[in-house]
């Protein structure tokens, strides 16, 4: 029963990336085929389920190189900078400006992710500008400062040459924002945050989907490229 079910999931597949939100766990498909979800059993399987498919890791590392290039000589027999910019410009547009923004130091493009996740929870969410571009600027400087204070994002610290488990994030990493950390940053009353903690989830997984759906991207791109 258990394999039944397991096969009817995303599970295995290397588009399933495990991401950190505000402290709690998400799985994330890489190429925008599932909502985020808690609980991969969750997720039903697509046609597009990979199991033999490359890692999505360096990737982000391969974009910000090029960003920093000098030289954006083309070459057909050989992906070079300018490929991975050109594969970054053709993916979605709001994953583009966040990863622009968060890898590459670019604040217009951090404007710009703002005002297009705005955009984008307004229409999904049926809210009101001015209460969109609140939750979204809440979410962009959560995602952004997503590192833990204590330690730095490694998941461990250093005591008298011991490594051990970062207490404040689990070993996770991630930094853990509080619901009144949340509340101020959208500009809403802390004791009534329990009315909009529900709509500001649905602005992290609209702005993580982007940015899944980014790497997706620019992987297919640049595989296809070879």
């Amino acid at each position: 029963m258990l394999e039944k079910k397991q096969n009817r999931t995303c599970l295995g597949c290397n588009q399933l990336e495990r991401s950190w939100w505000g402290g709690t766990s998400k799985y994330v498909c890489s190429i925008g085929m599932q909502k985020a979800r808690t609980d991969v059993y969750e997720m039903p399987r697509c046609k597009k389920f990979n199991e033999e498919g490359s890692s999505l890791m360096g990737v982000k590392d391969q974009v910000v190189t090029a960003t920093q290039s000098s030289n954006l000589r083309w070459e057909a027999d050989f992906v070079r900078a300018v490929d991975r910019l050109t594969a970054l410009g053709l993916s979605d547009p709001l994953g583009s400006a966040l990863w622009r923004s968060k890898y590459c130091n670019d604040a217009a493009s951090g404007r710009r992710a703002v005002l297009l996740l705005t955009k984008k929870v307004e229409a999904r969410l049926r809210v009101e500008r001015t209460y969109a571009q609140r939750l979204s600027t809440a979410a962009f400087r959560e995602w952004m400062l997503d590192a833990c204070d204590r330690c730095a994002g490694v998941g461990t610290i250093t005591d008298r040459g011991h490594v051990d488990t970062c207490p404040k994030c689990n070993g996770s990493g991630a930094k853990r924002y509080s619901d009144a950390e949340r509340a101020l940053a959208a500009g809403v009353p802390v004791e009534s945050w329990s009315k909009h903690a529900k709509k500001f989830d649905d602005v992290l997984i609209c702005l993580n989907g982007a940015s899944a759906a980014t790497a997706g991207k620019v992987r297919e791109l640049l595989k296809d490229s070879h």
